[in-house]
């Protein structure tokens, strides 16, 4: 009996995707262990505690875990930071396994999130001109080498993969006001602070509210005064900006009793 072992550091450590290598391993029936840390790319081998670093390359790893069964062992093979204590290692192990737990049921809501699955159909749906890979073999290997790939009538369809990731950040931050806005013993936020005119239609009905968008209008906005000469316009569209970021940021801080 032949199968591996994979660790998340080792495949960061060397810049590879390692739910790749975790799912190559998985359908080939060898993924008999795997070793759960975490990793800066281009380091030594630092075993950080998981989910500390590579916050999204965990989630679909849990997300990979989860939704083929795997049922092997899932072994932390990290350490706490130097500087920590007796306690500081026991909230290192119990910080690993709640991050686990935690990308479980947000890859759980991820599987559910209707928006998220319709995106997930329209794309596997329209194909302009490609055919579905099944899963690997000889014969399939084969005739991936032979077919050939109509460029322009791939290019027609956009794909939605930055809205797709977008969303999927939404989850993993927790940018859904229903989330943000509960803390436990704490007063809910006042929302209206931070609506403005700007805020698309669609967002303010699903109750998301992406503050990069803003970001990026201003920014955008004062480019173009700076470059028209207009200081007076330029200078207040700069404090606009400055305001709507401190406003933004009131998001993650609880309001007081």
């Amino acid at each position: 009996m032949v199968g591996v072992n994979p660790e998340v550091a080792h495949e960061q450590m060397a810049g590879l995707n390692f739910m790749h290598a975790v799912a190559q391993a998985w359908e080939a029936g060898k993924l008999f262990h795997i070793d759960l840390n975490d990793q800066m790319p281009s380091r030594f081998d630092q075993d950080l505690r998981f989910g500390s670093s590579n916050l999204k390359s965990a989630f679909w790893l849990v997300k990979f875990l989860e939704d083929v069964g795997y049922e092997g062992p899932r072994h932390f093979d990290a350490h706490a930071y130097r500087t920590e204590d007796y306690e500081g290692v026991k909230d290192f192990a119990r910080g690993c396994m709640r991050t686990y737990l935690i990308l479980k049921e947000k890859a759980r809501r991820w599987s559910t999130d209707k928006e998220i699955q319709a995106i997930l159909s329209e794309i596997s749906s329209n194909r302009n001109g490609t055919s579905k890979v099944d899963h690997y073999s000889k014969e399939c290997a084969s005739q991936l080498l032979t077919r050939t790939f109509d460029r322009e009538e791939i290019l027609k369809t956009r794909l939605l993969y930055e809205h797709l990731d977008q969303l999927t950040v939404d989850l993993l931050i927790a940018s859904n006001l229903s989330d943000v806005t509960k803390c436990p013993d704490r007063k809910p936020f006042r929302l209206g602070q931070v609506q403005s005119p700007e805020l698309h239609r669609n967002d303010c009905q699903r109750g998301k509210f992406i503050g990069s968008r803003h970001v990026n209008e201003l920014q955008r906005a004062m480019f173009l005064t700076l470059r028209a000469d207009h200081k007076n316009l330029a200078d207040k569209m700069f404090q606009t900006f400055s305001q709507r970021k401190i406003k933004f940021a009131s998001l993650c801080h609880a309001a007081p009793r």
